[in-house]
């Protein structure tokens, strides 16, 4: 796997605060499977799924050089389920202005495509028109009947 096969397969990830497994066993194969396997000595990983990587040195006494780095990634989380539509909040910091009409996936038993929405400018009250939407007014709609929405999402799901 080549480096920028690497950082396709990881930008593709889900990786969500709280659900970064599928991000770490990408690196993981890659160190244990993949070219990276080379360039290290060791790997281990915690119960709390950081992986630690060890390349031993060359001389009696090499330089020790550490590099940490995140792999989880901002996203929102389900919180409710009303009449077949999702409300969430933040898992990490959001720009609440940039959400609406965007295309998200949520990660229920299967993998769901929806689009962020929120009341229609033409139901607003005149004192909500031309204001940004808070992100607890916005809801997802997944274009699924509310029965089906009830069996495949739970509440926690990212």
């Amino acid at each position: 796997m080549q480096i920028e096969s690497l950082l396709t397969k990881l930008t593709e990830a889900v990786g969500v605060s709280g659900r970064e497994n599928q991000a770490t066993n990408i690196i993981v194969d890659f160190f244990t499977q993949g070219e990276g396997r080379l360039w290290i000595s060791e790997i281990s990983q915690d119960r709390l799924g950081n992986i630690f990587l060890h390349k031993k040195g060359q001389s009696d006494h090499p330089p020790r050089i550490m590099f940490a780095a995140h792999i989880d990634e901002i996203g929102l989380i389900v919180t409710d389920i009303e009449e077949g539509f999702l409300r969430v909040s933040s898992i990490g910091g959001i720009d609440q202005r940039v959400l609406l009409s965007q295309e998200v996936i949520v990660h229920a038993k299967e993998d769901l495509l929806g689009i962020i929405s929120a009341k229609p400018p033409h139901l607003q009250d005149p004192d909500e028109s031309g204001k940004a939407v808070k992100l607890q007014d916005m809801t997802i709609d997944l274009g699924l009947s509310a029965e089906r929405i009830e069996s495949l999402v739970q509440i926690g799901d990212p």
